[in-house]
């Protein structure tokens, strides 16, 4: 992937004579060169060859066409006709006010000034909401349209049809760096796929594919409007080019969720909207090539390193695409007996707290409810009651369908809508596992009691600092109790220019000081797949579960640290658990000091002994340590970013116990229970 503007040189006589220019050109190769070290950083040059859906599709090949596609079609719009009827009145009712105040809202603006701020001050929000907002009123209008059939919708459809049609760019403006002449505006002459391009465009194809009919009355050439649009943004340049990182062809470095987030789209896309026989296979053939990729590259335990937020346009957009293929192929592509697919799947369960509360590592946001529809999409494919028992308790808390629909994407309104009768009847139960520990990911998650919130609950990791979307955190752990959360992970803040860079390590909320991690000789943690957890064990017994790792190579040379191990003991029966640290360090610089963040100011009730509560101080835990070791010291943090502040309200705390000791070697236990 080319990730220079070749063209700078030519511009250097008018960079000199206008300095705004100058420093517009550097913000662009700033962005450009930081881009360029976090791809060198995540290269993976060893892939293990599963090539899973490729192999099992080429078998089926032989044997004829796999790909039934006329009846597919045929099938699945009188499956959507027959469940939009299905749907209960007052959601009904719900759908139709939302498009009645589209019906009355305008159609945003989205002029190139805006486009340009994500260059000129790293701004990607403003051109993201307003983009959003006009597909997600198209959405509202094409449900009113879809439930009624009576036209009342049409003229509007037609009007952001046409406005996206006429968008020069379904891309947002941070993702420019896919083409060659980098950020800015968008090259005309060379479409880019990228997340929003194929999101965009499957929500056109499935508008074009369910009212084909009405939009040629209104005018023919808009439904021509549409095919050309498709093939000119998506088909012909996913044929033409194997060179977009997230493909996974070019190797340049580990695919994440890009990879099946846009291949499932492209695929649904050529289903509903190509009907060159040729070329829509070779899309098809080219999107199981593609996703494997993203197969090869995943663990044995199925853990999902971008977090459970993530899940869904990652390890739940390939759940879909699977049962989409077994579906298209009428079971003769069928992936049941898949270990490694069917463990993608139940991670997303594994990692569930309670209600709408996740273990959140990395970027994964801490509140989140999986999408429905993805979650069936998995119990379906591996006939898992268990999974199908989750999906209907994600269903029972979705905001999804409360007031309407609240998605901007037309792909998940379908899918949730065609499970929406058989959720509604299957009985809503979280697994709530008293233990799930993925080994390659180094995830733990430990509750005191099987199917039940109530008690401690541990989320730990080790891992390493190289992780999609990671955040400098091994062996940072995550508190709750009765499933509300104390000690907690912050979690992502608003994505801006500096996110996905260099710069990333400089925004407060991505360093280890802000997780709960040691600080060693005044020494943070450093980011990168080389610093990582060593000699992680879990070991459990009849009463306590230990895990245990080694933190000294997380940390860069400076810290000066030969050895720092990390170990938690769960013990259920008793409900506590008990943090032991032994190290060693080369040189003592300055006092250590052991962080935790907290959602409500702690309380220290006495030397030795702090009060830990959740937000709103109904639910306590106590941290017991030796306060001859350690001096307490309290910071109230004051939250600006509107993403966290959503998540924690205006403020968060982080409590650090400050070594009182001076020696090369030494350790320490805190203990952590429900009662003073």
């Amino acid at each position: 992937m080319r990730m220079v503007n070749n063209k700078a040189p030519a511009c250097s006589k008018k960079i000199k004579a206008n300095y705004y220019s100058v420093k517009k050109l550097l913000f662009i190769l700033v962005l450009l060169c930081s881009h360029s070290v976090t791809i060198a950083q995540e290269a993976v040059p060893n892939r293990e060859k599963r090539d899973i859906l490729i192999r099992e599709y080429q078998a089926q090949r032989a044997e004829g066409a796999v790909f039934q596609v006329e009846a597919w079609r045929a099938a699945e719009k009188k499956r959507i006709d027959d469940s939009l009827a299905e749907l209960p009145a007052e959601v009904k009712e719900k759908l139709l006010s939302q498009a009645r105040e589209a019906l009355a809202a305008e159609w945003t603006h989205l002029p190139l000034t805006l486009f340009l701020e994500f260059t000129e001050n790293g701004n990607r929000n403003h051109y993201e909401s307003r983009s959003w907002a006009r597909r997600r009123k198209l959405l509202s209008l094409t449900i009113g349209e879809l439930l009624e059939h009576r036209g009342n919708y049409l003229p509007e459809i037609a009007n952001g049809l046409w406005l996206i049609m006429e968008e020069s760019t379904w891309s947002f403006p941070a993702f420019l760096y896919l083409q060659k002449e980098g950020y800015g505006l968008p090259d005309p002459s060379e479409p880019i796929i990228d997340l929003t391009t194929a999101e965009t465009a499957a929500t056109v194809a499935w508008i074009y594919f369910l009212l084909q009919d009405e939009l040629s009355a209104v005018s023919p050439i808009l439904n021509k409007k549409v095919r050309f649009e498709l093939d000119r943004r998506i088909f012909t340049p996913y044929l033409d080019r194997d060179d977009f990182w997230w493909m996974g062809f070019s190797k340049v470095r580990r695919v994440n969720n890009w990879n099946v987030w846009i291949n499932s789209n492209v695929f649904l896309t050529t289903l509903l909207g190509l009907d060159d026989e040729e070329r829509r296979n070779q899309i098809f053939e080219k999107t199981l090539r593609s996703t494997d990729y993203f197969i090869n590259d995943y663990p044995e335990d199925g853990g999902c390193d971008e977090g459970p937020s993530y899940w869904g346009v990652a390890g739940g957009a390939l759940g879909q695409y699977l049962a989409l293929l077994t579906e298209l192929s009428e079971n003769r592509l069928n992936f049941a007996d898949n270990e490694l697919l069917h463990h993608i799947g139940t991670y997303i369960y594994k990692m569930h707290v309670d209600s709408n509360r996740v273990v959140n590592f990395a970027d994964a946001a801490p509140f989140h409810v999986p999408d429905p529809a993805k979650v069936y999409a998995f119990a379906t494919v591996f006939e898992d009651e268990r999974l199908s028992q989750f999906a209907a308790y994600c269903y029972s808390i979705s905001p999804l369908w409360k007031s309407g629909y609240s998605g901007r994407d037309m792909n998940a309104f379908i899918n949730n809508l065609l499970v929406e009768k058989e959720l509604r009847q299957i009985p809503a139960q979280a697994p709530l596992l008293q233990q799930s520990w993925l080994p390659d990911l180094q995830v733990l998650a430990l509750r005191q009691q099987e199917g039940s919130a109530r008690g401690l609950f541990l989320g730990a990791k080790g891992g390493h600092n190289g992780e999609s979307h990671n955040h400098n955190d091994v062996g940072n752990f995550v508190l709750y109790q009765d499933g509300d959360p104390i000690i907690i992970d912050l979690g992502p803040a608003t994505y801006r220019k500096e996110t996905f860079s260099e710069e990333r390590w400089n925004i407060w909320n991505f360093q280890s000081q802000w997780h709960n991690c040691p600080i060693i000789n005044g020494v943070q943690q450093k980011n990168g797949r080389s610093f990582t957890a060593q000699g992680t064990i879990l070991v459990k017994n009849k009463e306590k579960t230990t895990l245990s790792m080694d933190l000294a190579k997380a940390y860069p040379e400076e810290a000066q640290v030969r050895r720092w191990k990390r170990e938690f003991v769960f013990d259920a029966a008793q409900g506590t658990l008990t943090l032991n640290e032994a190290y060693q360090l080369k040189e003592w610089k300055q006092p250590c000091e052991i962080n935790f963040v907290l959602v409500h100011a702690p309380d220290l009730v006495q030397e030795g002994r702090i009060k830990l509560t959740d937000k709103e101080g109904t639910k306590s835990v106590y941290l017991h340590y030796d306060p001859k070791k350690f001096s307490v010291h309290n910071e109230t943090k004051v939250l600006e970013d509107d993403k966290l502040k959503s998540a924690w309200g205006n403020q968060v705390y982080r409590l650090t116990l400050r070594s009182r000791q001076n020696k090369l070697e030494g350790s320490h236990s805190l203990l952590f229970k429900d009662k003073p």
